[in-house]
């Protein structure tokens, strides 16, 4: 997993972190992030967030790459997640950070007020297993799963699937997803999915009912 930081720096995650500067073409590895075991990464500004398959998520400032913040199921802070083992982070412009477990589930944690929230069925998300999310022009997040592709509307707090019945593919593949010039871009195991948020129209016309009995 990798990212490109507000200076080009790209930040590239794997059982090390390492840092290439795309200005001296040379390559840094912060000792004390050996063996982190880095499972998603997300630039924001001068913070790096880093997930950990084993070791919870980091924050991390760019410039000094000093641990600003560090969240696991053991924090004595505010934050205290549900799991140490992180598949996926991804930041919203809300200031959402969105955290896809292994196996505790999916949050999303408000990094102002630092309230965790989980999503699950009630909300109309029926697979946790989100593998890459991107954030639309009207705000609205498309989040590729195990299981389908997830719209979640912020204003409702409800999602809506689609999948085969929209001739789709089901599993998507991690990280593989951004958006440009309005298209949306997400990788699955079909191939790479194309769409443009704006055109799809989710109102559904239903035949009246009538009652015999």
């Amino acid at each position: 997993t990798m990212c490109k930081d507000v200076k080009g720096n790209i930040w590239v995650g794997g059982y090390n972190l390492v840092v290439f500067n795309t200005q001296t073409s040379q390559y840094t590895a912060p000792k004390h992030f050996m063996a982190l075991d880095c499972s998603s990464i997300f630039c924001k500004g001068n913070d790096i967030w880093l997930a950990s398959n084993s070791k919870g998520i980091y924050c991390i400032d760019k410039n000094t790459m000093k641990i600003k913040t560090h969240y696991t199921s053991q924090s004595k802070s505010a934050v205290k997640l549900p799991s140490d083992r992180i598949k996926y982070i991804y930041i919203d412009k809300q200031g959402h950070l969105w955290i896809a477990t292994f196996e505790n589930g999916f949050y999303s944690l408000d990094l102002r007020s630092k309230k965790l929230q989980r999503y699950d069925e009630t909300q109309g998300l029926t697979n946790y297993q989100v593998a890459s999310i991107v954030e639309d022009e009207r705000g609205n997040l498309w989040m590729a799963t195990g299981n389908g592709l997830f719209r979640y509307h912020p204003s409702t707090c409800s999602f809506v699937r689609f999948g085969r019945d929209e001739h789709i593919a089901s599993v998507f593949t991690y990280g593989a997803g951004t958006i440009a010039n309005g298209e949306i871009y997400m990788g699955s195991t079909q191939g790479l999915l194309m769409f443009k948020p704006k055109d799809i129209n989710l109102k559904q016309s239903f035949k009246s009912v009538s009652l015999t009995s």
